[in-house]
C-alpha cells in the first residue's frame, strides 16, 4: 500500500473539513463570490511552484481536448460556493455530510460505468448499505 498517498488523503480530509468554515467566514467579510475567487487564487499560488519544480506533464495538450475534460475547475468552484453559502445556514458538519452523501451516490454510478476511464466496479448490496448509512448519518447531524 502507498502510505504516503493515504497520509496525503488524510491531510486533505482535515483541510477539507476546515476549508468550508474558513471560506464561509471569508465570504461574510469580503463577499461570497469574492471569497471563492480568493480561494482559487490561493490554490493557483500554491500549485504553480509545485508544477515548476516537479511537473512532468504537458499543458499544451489541453488544446483540442473535449470540453468535458475542462469542467473540473467549474465543478470545484460550485463546491466552494456551495460551502460558502451552506455553512452559515446549516453548519460545517451537515454541509460536508450532505455533499459527501451526494458524492457517494454519484460515485456508485461513476464506478459502475467506469466514468472517465475509472475501473468499472459493480454496485453491490454492501456498497448500497454504506451509502444508506451515509444518508442516515447526514440526517442525524442535521441541527
Amino acid at each position: 500500500m502507498r502510505w504516503h498517498f493515504i497520509a496525503l488523503l488524510i491531510i486533505a480530509g482535515i483541510g477539507g473539513a476546515l476549508q468550508p468554515a474558513i471560506n464561509a467566514r471569508l465570504g461574510a467579510v469580503i463577499g461570497e463570490l469574492e471569497a471563492s475567487l480568493v480561494n482559487f487564487a490561493g490554490g493557483v499560488i500554491f500549485i504553480v511552484p509545485i508544477i515548476l519544480l516537479f511537473g512532468k506533464g504537458n499543458l499544451a495538450r489541453l488544446i483540442g481536448l473535449p470540453w468535458y475534460y475542462l469542467i473540473g475547475g467549474i465543478l470545484g468552484a460550485l463546491i466552494v460556493l456551495s460551502f460558502i453559502y451552506g455553512v452559515p445556514t446549516f453548519g460545517v458538519t451537515f454541509s460536508i455530510s450532505l455533499m459527501m452523501t451526494a458524492e457517494m451516490i454519484t460515485a456508485l454510478f461513476a464506478d459502475k460505468y467506469g466514468f472517465m476511464g475509472a475501473p468499472p466496479t459493480p454496485i453491490t448490496w454492501v456498497r448500497i448499505v454504506g451509502v444508506l448509512l451515509m444518508i442516515a448519518g447526514t440526517r442525524l447531524v442535521l441541527r
